[in-house]
């Protein structure tokens, strides 16, 4: 417990801009573990648009093979939203027959609504999948192409009058 008290008191205490002017002269930091006195090389993280510094562990540096940085989940997660309005907005069309039809060539002009939750929810699975195992730039541009493919989508069913039926 002391550590992350230690840790959290530190990133109020040294802003950016106080770190950036030393230019990494504060290399590590002594922390003190419940079981007594360790030594961890901690290393400046600065959180987007706080404006403060946090301190990660050293083996907190290199994430695995595969791992999701910040970045990467972001662009999961607003894909899967995407995904899940879209969703939405395909059950609409299910429960309107006579006003709408799905462009959709896999689901059919009307599909029924268990075919559009199993398509839906196999391509929500197949998203996160495809994306933990794709890296770097390769997973950058296919959670792009998801999120501009599914951005525009959803505005053109919201143009149309759909809305979103669970």
């Amino acid at each position: 417990m002391h550590r992350y008290a230690f840790i959290l008191l530190a990133s109020l205490l040294f802003p950016v801009s106080g770190l950036q002017a030393f230019e990494g002269r504060l290399d590590s930091m002594f922390t003190y573990a419940q079981e007594g006195p360790t030594f961890e090389l901690l290393r400046p993280y600065e959180k987007s648009g706080a404006g403060k510094t946090a301190f990660l562990r050293e083996e907190e540096k290199s994430p695995k093979p595969g791992a999701l940085n910040r970045h990467d989940k972001d662009l999961l997660l607003l894909s899967t939203v995407l995904l899940a309005i879209d969703w939405g907005q395909t059950r609409d069309i299910v429960a309107r027959p006579d006003e709408f039809y799905e462009t959709n060539p896999f689901l059919g002009p009307h599909p029924r609504r268990s075919r559009v939750d199993a398509y839906f929810a196999g391509w929500i699975l197949a998203n996160c999948a495809v994306t933990r195992l794709l890296e770097g730039d390769l997973r950058k541009a296919w959670l792009w192409s998801i999120n501009t493919i599914q951005l525009g989508v959803v505005q053109n069913n919201v143009n149309i009058g759909l809305k979103v039926n669970f």
